[in-house]
């Protein structure tokens, strides 16, 4: 299912994977030396505690040379017991007792007013041909039996058995975090696999969908991102099945609206072609024409009406719109002159305004189309003024003085195919188009009956 392109599912995988088997690795360094240092320390202390038991023999009242055997006697039992070893000399050279072959330390191993010094070395077993490594702990301080002497005193522990339980404890983490690691890298793997089963449920049920059946995803018992994910889809297909259910109403509307005007045509062309008398012959034929230009003006709205439906709301540009009011009018004073109407315009010089002019001079020219028509007035006003709020909108108003609407009316006026008034009737597609194009620049449009009549 999720085969093709990049996974999240292996990607979050293999970064949990990386992460806990770095963490493993990490715990293991940090462990290992943490015990390797705590253990080295131990072993400091023990030799720090050797030194000062040695120097608790260096005491006045004795000569230097039974001082020093005095540490040497203590150094050698406490040998047998703790595997160490030994040397003790003095400066000036008076007497070197215990291995003469333990190595110096180096000489910036014991800075200024230090008196002890830790060092690594090792030395080589004569009878196994190896090296031991060792931990040398170095140690001065003046005699008290001869100030002018200072005794020098090393011990040396073995670090054999220091690595091989180092190494034990290596091989026992390494063996802990192995285990831990795989348990863990189980429990990750096997919640990783189940984990997207909501989502492989949505990409099931989503794939149910189709242009006969966009009934949403059930949202059961999702987590919070499958939730959101379906919640979005679930808008998306509720948008999509009002437009599909739009779309079919309107083709339904349409065919009905076009279907009578057609019959129309083709029973007056048929009666035409019967018709024996010129006269008559000529009336049918006009009566055809009329049919055919009612037809195409209501195909041209419906076209009007499919276009903006479809116009994406990008490309608003900042219009003067009185300007543009008043040019339209202008252009339809003709028109409303062959009608015997007054047209003319009133209101604001300039008004600047956000929107797109061709879409907004569409829904003027069709305000202004559908007074001369079907108003049976002698007046048109349109007229533009500054809405009166804080939202810079405006407010512009086409009024006649014609017979008007019912009230009951006014809510029907704006729907598709409604024609109102049937001696008068037009296509019922103009007063939808205004609508639709009002809504599309977040305004609203709305239809009044004044106290003096008109609309």
């Amino acid at each position: 299912m999720f085969t093709q392109g990049k996974s999240i599912q292996r990607t979050l995988l293999l970064s949990l994977l990386g992460m806990l088997w770095l963490l493993a690795a990490g715990w293991l360094a940090l462990s290992t030396h943490v015990h390797q240092r705590d253990h080295l320390d131990e072993i400091d202390h023990r030799a720090r505690d050797t030194i000062q038991l040695l120097a608790g023999h260096n005491t006045a009242g004795v000569t230097l040379e039974d001082s020093l055997r005095a540490m040497a006697q203590a150094a050698s039992i406490l040998s047998l017991n703790d595997s160490i070893d030994y040397h003790i000399s003095t400066v000036p050279a008076t007497l070197v007792l215990g291995r003469t072959d333990l190595p110096m330390p180096p000489p910036d191993a014991m800075r200024s007013g230090q008196s002890v010094a830790f060092t690594h070395d090792s030395i080589q077993d004569q009878k196994q041909d190896h090296e031991h490594p060792l931990r040398i702990t170095s140690a001065k301080f003046p005699s008290a039996a001869s100030p002018a002497h200072t005794i020098h005193i090393r011990i040396a522990i073995d670090e054999h058995d220091f690595l091989s339980h180092s190494q034990a404890y290596i091989r026992h983490s390494l063996g802990s975090a192995l285990l831990l690691s795989l348990l863990f890298s189980s429990a990750i793997t096997l919640t990783v696999i189940h984990s997207p089963r909501p989502l492989r449920k949505l990409v099931e049920d989503v794939r149910n969908i189709d242009a006969g059946n966009l009934q949403q995803t059930p949202l059961r018992d999702s987590p919070a991102e499958v939730r959101y994910l379906a919640t979005t889809l679930n808008t998306l297909l509720g948008n999509v099945q009002a437009r599909v259910q739009r779309e079919r109403q309107f083709i339904n509307d349409a065919a009905h609206q076009l279907r009578t005007p057609s019959a129309g045509i083709l029973n007056q062309a048929q009666l035409a072609m019967a018709e024996k008398d010129d006269e008559a012959r000529q009336l049918r034929l006009s009566k055809i024409v009329e049919a055919a230009e009612h037809n195409a003006q209501l195909i041209a709205q419906l076209l009007t009406l499919a276009r903006t439906s479809e116009t994406q709301q990008t490309g608003a540009t900042v219009f003067d719109l009185a300007a543009l009011t008043r040019r339209v009018t202008r252009a339809w004073v003709g028109r409303a002159t062959d009608a015997n109407i007054d047209l003319g315009y009133e209101g604001e010089e300039t008004c600047f305004h956000a929107g797109h002019p061709a879409l907004i001079e569409e829904a003027l020219d069709n305000l202004i189309d559908n007074a001369i028509r079907h108003s049976g007035g002698t007046e048109i006003t349109v007229s533009l003024a500054h809405a009166d709020n804080a939202s810079n909108a405006a407010l512009l108003e086409v009024r006649d003085n014609g017979a008007g609407v019912r009230t009951d009316e006014l809510p029907q006026m704006f729907e598709r195919f409604w024609s109102g008034n049937q001696a008068t009737a037009g296509c019922g597609i103009g007063l939808p188009i205004v609508a639709q194009l009002v809504e599309y620049h977040q305004g609203k449009v709305e239809a009044h009956v004044p106290t003096g009549g008109g609309l």
